[in-house]
């Protein structure tokens, strides 16, 4: 480290030799005040330095100060700064000196100013400035052992701080820190101890101390770090300290251009580090993180615009084939399908059918997204874009995510070529899935592979390596939230030429709106709904507020299979702790105190298992915020006719099995009670001592059981509908339910995608909470598919501030899948842009997709412009190399959709 006992200490000018043997870069030397440990960080044993006062030191000879010393330190691995700690930070992804200066602080603090201590959550991890208010020391076992309570006080509130300690020795040096009066930043996790909060074993950094290291960080703000790999600010604050103070005053290399600087105001590299992380002000952090928001996006829009070029410059060298539209009708079949119709398209129909036919007429690959709501008519438009490229003597694949989706797929392709006239047999479709005999699947690889056919719609089967086409022109992949980024990419890499692709939606993913933003995803969009759609109402039943609603939703739903319509309900699990395969669950519901049994529907209770379940942190920023705008009591007339709600504490369905211990009796009429001797800790802050639970996810099984057994659905027919049956099970059970010899399918996700059941207006989803707004969304589209309205059920004990109720909430205001895929962005992130994760942690640190599209655009119109004048970054090395470090291993994902 660069300060003497590590980044704990001042800088003087002092020798050391590193110590012999073993391992690490830990040396010792001789100061004025005593033998002291350092860690010089690129000390080996034997090797002599100097430590200069000025932030500088020397290493046999090498002195990192100046030119590419100070890059060469930046590129160094963090270990020579945090020591053990280092080995935490680099599996977090902070592997490098510079990456550990761009670990940037979350919010600053004045070390003369007391922090409100109104508000604090329990289990959150807080940092406060604080004053000593008191001191007391108790001796709890005889002389072994005491504990020290502090209060610390913000001028008008307390918060306790508890130590406890062994040796007596402790205690004092504790008794001399904690003088009152004296101010301290004190960071911990927020806990309960007979109903009052206190820190134990908070980490502090005094006021004091602070003015007495270095005049470079006197009376400046004091940043807070998100804590990393369990370091919290503290260390981050002294390592990134010692970090500055090497870097002297001699700035490393910039990779922004100075034009670019000069024309926006911006500081260089090296003020901005000591400007985000020491400021005199808050305009100078400003500053700063401006000029590390515009850095992030350029580099990566820079990477994004060289490759565009690359990928321009090899299709003029090796043009693909380009597939235009054929020349009019009658000859084309676009055109004659057209004229087949029993109906007229769209305009938005025919404005997307032309966009595409456009873009497939080039001798470049399309990345197209083509966004509609369901039942807006993707189909029909990419079966039109997939004609266009047979007329061009092509062929075309249509991936699905499930083989009832598939199979939906090519019946209605097969159904709409059918109307073709005659002369038109040369469009072959067939369907390959894992249920394909093996026969018939050797016939139609040989068919495939020698052009035979010229559509093919499949499952994941169509991206087996024994799958070969004679010329794929066109990829359509339809609900690609359902497949991985290598599974989608798989196609493209079959021929010579990079087919086409088309990807369809209801829903984008984050992933993809953020790609859409950047500039590398084409987006295509179907605005008008099917005519005459019927309106889905949609409402959050949340039981923790309302117990009586819980009841009302299984009357709404029994009284909308008395009207002669169908309904689903929908568990996260098959079993309890048994999920279908694939699934992704999302984990922020927010905290749950203490142990809760349930009372189910037919007298059933769940006790929930203990588990535990961490809840919100300091790190969640305004993403949390916002909660259930627009709801009030009108949320229960949504229930539908006759919603006035019950009295009493209703079945908690919504909280059936996951990891419970089994199902037992519940005293009580019907079982309609609330559950009689369950242990309950105090909830919320007022009360509870332990950590928050997980709560049991519902489970298809004993959600039908205990449905079964509810009086409100006496003759209801149901029937269960999971991935673990066999797909000659699925059918019938599918067939039975479209006849209507079921009433409600009990189902696990499955369902999202691939049923068009006219009748179906009814969707009760349990722990809603825990999926994403894709599959909440895919979900509430498999009702109000005819002409009946519809009405979606949402149960959730979702926290009102957790991110869950925003999602929830969005569900409630609209139907829009962008708007939600908004909504996606801010709640799960947009992913890793240049890697396979679907959405959660992203590459960018700073930027937001849904708040900094005009910077984004900026940085993007920069981007262009310097790579037209200078395409492979020649004039350019330090920009080139920040590119090539962001897209190391990566880059192939520019690509793809």
């Amino acid at each position: 480290m660069l300060a003497q006992g590590g980044p704990f200490g001042p800088i003087g000018r002092r020798r050391f030799r590193a110590a012999p043997g073993g391992v690490g870069p830990r040396g010792t030397g001789r100061c004025r005040d005593g033998p002291r440990r350092a860690a010089p960080g690129w000390a080996t044993p034997g090797r002599a330095g100097v430590w200069l006062s000025e932030g500088r030191y020397s290493l046999a000879g090498m002195q990192v100060s100046a030119g590419t010393g100070v890059d060469a330190y930046l590129a160094a691995p963090v270990e020579r700064v945090v020591g053990r700690g280092g080995k935490k930070l680099a599996g977090a992804g902070i592997k490098t000196v510079g990456d550990l200066l761009r670990h940037y602080p979350k919010r600053y603090e004045d070390p003369r100013v007391p922090t409100d201590m109104t508000g604090l959550r329990l289990d959150e991890v807080v940092s406060i400035n604080a004053q000593v208010a008191s001191l007391a020391v108790r001796d709890i076992k005889r002389g072994t052992q005491w504990l020290v309570a502090v209060q610390i006080t913000d001028g008008a509130h307390r918060l306790g701080l508890t130590f406890f300690l062994k040796k007596w020795h402790l205690v004092e040096f504790y008794s001399r820190q904690y003088e009152v009066g004296r101010m301290g930043l004190f960071t911990g996790r927020v806990s309960l101890y007979r109903g009052r909060q206190q820190l134990v074993h908070p980490e502090v950094v005094w006021a004091d101390e602070l003015r007495d290291q270095d005049p470079r960080f006197n009376d400046r703000l004091l940043p807070i770090y998100p804590a990393v790999a369990g370091i919290q600010s503290p260390q981050l604050q002294n390592a990134i300290r010692t970090s500055l103070k090497a870097l002297g005053a001699d700035p490393p290399t910039d990779p922004l251009p100075p034009r670019l600087l000069a024309d926006r105001d911006l500081p260089g590299l090296g003020q901005a580090f000591w400007d985000i992380h020491n400021p005199a002000g808050a305009s100078a952090w400003r500053a700063a993180r401006g000029r590390f928001r515009f850095e992030e996006a350029f580099v990566l829009q820079t990477g994004l615009a060289r490759r565009r070029h690359r990928l321009e410059a090899g299709a003029a060298a090796r043009p693909r084939p380009a597939r235009p539209p054929a020349p009019g009708a009658p000859a084309g079949l676009v055109e004659r399908l057209d004229a087949a119709l029993p109906f007229e398209l769209t305009a938005a129909q025919r404005q997307a059918g032309r966009k595409l036919g456009e873009l497939l007429a080039l001798d470049r690959p399309m990345n197209q997204l083509l966004q509609g709501d369901v039942g807006s008519g993707k189909t029909l438009v990419a079966l039109r874009a997939m004609l266009q490229v047979v007329d061009a003597a092509g062929q075309a694949a249509l991936l699905a995510p499930t083989e009832v989706l598939a199979t939906q797929h090519f019946r209605t392709i097969e159904g709409l070529l059918a109307r073709l006239p005659e002369g038109s047999d040369q469009v072959t479709v067939r369907l390959l899935t894992g249920a394909t005999p093996v026969k018939a699947r050797a016939s139609l690889l040989n068919q495939l592979e020698h052009g035979e056919v010229r559509i093919v719609v499949g499952t994941h089967a169509l991206l087996e390596d024994s799958v070969k086409f004679h010329d794929l022109g066109l990829i359509v992949v339809d609900e690609q939230h359902r497949f991985g980024v290598e599974q989608r990419d798989q196609l493209r890499t079959r021929g010579a030429d990079r087919p086409h692709l088309l990807v369809m939606t209801a829903t984008p993913i984050p992933r993809t709106v953020a790609m859409t933003v950047f500039g590398d995803l084409g987006v295509t969009t179907l605005g008008d709904g099917p005519p005459g759609r019927p309106e889905v109402a949609t409402t959050w039943v949340n039981p923790k507020e309302h117990p009586g609603w819980l009841d009302r939703v299984w009357q709404r739903l029994a009284e909308e299979v008395a009207a002669g319509h169908r309904g689903f309900v929908v568990c996260p699990a098959i079993e309890p702790g048994e999920f279908e395969a694939g699934a992704d669950l999302l984990q922020d519901a927010g905290p749950r105190q203490g142990q809760l049994a349930f009372a189910l529907p037919g007298g059933l209770r769940l006790d929930s298992a203990a588990g535990s379940q961490t809840g919100a942190v300091a790190e969640a920023d305004a993403a949390r915020a916002g909660g259930r705008s627009g709801r009030g009591s009108g949320a229960a007339g949504r229930l539908g006719p006759a919603a006035a709600v019950a009295d009493g504490v209703g079945a908690v369905v919504g909280t059936v099995a996951g990891t419970a211990a089994g199902v037992s009796r519940a005293s009580g009429a019907n079982g309609k009670t609330g559950a009689s001797g369950a242990t309950r800790a105090p909830a919320g802050r007022g009360g509870a001592e332990s950590t928050a639970e997980k709560r049991p996810l519902a489970s298809v099984s004993q959600t039908l059981a205990a449905l079964a057994a509810d009086p409100d659905l006496a003759g209801v027919k149901l029937a269960p509908l999971h991935g673990r049956m066999t797909s000659q099970e699925k059918d019938q059970t599918m067939a039975a339910f479209m006849r209507g010899d079921v009433d409600v399918l009990v189902a696990t996700t499955v369902i999202e995608v691939g049923i068009d059941v006219p009748q179906a207006t009814a969707l009760v989803v349990l722990d809603a909470d825990r999926f994403g707004l894709s599959q909440l969304h895919q979900l509430r589209g498999r009702i109000g598919r005819g002409q009946a309205p519809g009405v979606c059920l949402l149960v959730s004990p979702a926290e009102p501030d957790s991110l869950a109720a925003r999602r929830l909430a969005a569900m409630e205001q609209t139907r829009d899948g962008f708007e939600l895929a908004e909504v996606d962005l801010e709640t799960r992130r947009e992913g890793e842009i240049l890697g396979d994760s679907q959405s959660g942690r992203s590459s960018l640190k700073l930027v937001r997709l849904t708040s900094d599209r005009a910077l984004i655009e900026d940085a993007r119109n920069s981007a262009e412009a310097l790579i037209a004048e200078d395409p492979e970054l020649a004039g350019h090395p330090a920009l080139a190399q920040a590119v090539d470090a962001l897209l190391a291993g990566r880059e192939d994902y520019l690509e793809r959709g």
